[in-house]
């Protein structure tokens, strides 16, 4: 995986705003428990920031780490940037449960069952 690594950071710095490097670089970065992944997620939001998609591994990576309040900051951006994507909703409630949130928690749920019927 570091050559792929290499290999984008390569192509990025070509491409600095090139979405896909930025996406790949993150994801590389998440799914090895890399904190250097953040930067890569931070960059795409300041480039698109209505891709809510794109708050859900910062978002994650953050309350990984023990930051649950950014967490929660960034995934309560994302939905209000892009209010269907259901899996920063799951997050969202799971951050809120983390923190003690229990009725928040118990509101993304709820939103999240209305979203994922109609869109069956």
């Amino acid at each position: 995986m570091s050559a792929a690594k290499r290999e984008l950071e390569r192509s990025l710095q070509e491409r600095p705003d090139f979405e896909p490097y930025l996406t790949f670089l993150g994801l590389i970065a998440y799914s090895g428990r890399d904190d250097s992944g953040g930067r890569y997620f931070r960059r795409l939001m300041v480039l698109n920031p209505h891709d809510g998609k794109a708050h859900g591994p910062c978002a994650d990576m953050l309350a990984a780490s023990g930051k649950l309040d950014e967490a929660i900051r960034v995934a309560e951006l994302g939905l209000s940037r892009d209010p269907t994507v259901l899996e920063l909703r799951q997050a969202l409630a799971r951050f809120y449960r983390m923190a003690g949130r229990v009725k928040e928690a118990q509101e993304q749920e709820r939103i999240f069952e209305q979203i994922r019927k109609r869109m069956r």
